[in-house]
């Protein structure tokens, strides 16, 4: 699995997928960026629920508060892992 340097939460299994994701999660930060009172744990969550979407037309359903963010893992199988 490749770790997205540009990401704070997503993990993904091929290279061109790395990329495709990089520039949707490059959208998402910007599309949040001036919801500054929002909290980082928050943000998070939103930053994945845009990018699953935008992939799956689905949204990733959890809490700000926990700790163990779900992380997306690419497309193919569409697994969803704690971390």
């Amino acid at each position: 699995m490749i770790r997205c340097a540009d990401c704070i939460v997503h993990t993904f299994l091929a290279e061109e997928q790395h990329i495709i994701l990089q520039a949707l999660t490059a959208h998402a930060k910007f599309q949040y960026r001036r919801k500054r009172t929002i909290s980082k744990q928050k943000k998070k969550v939103e930053y994945t629920n845009a990018i699953s979407k935008m992939i799956l037309g689905k949204t990733i359903t959890e809490k700000p508060a926990v700790k163990n963010v779900v992380a997306l893992c690419a497309p193919v199988g569409a697994k969803l892992v704690k971390r």
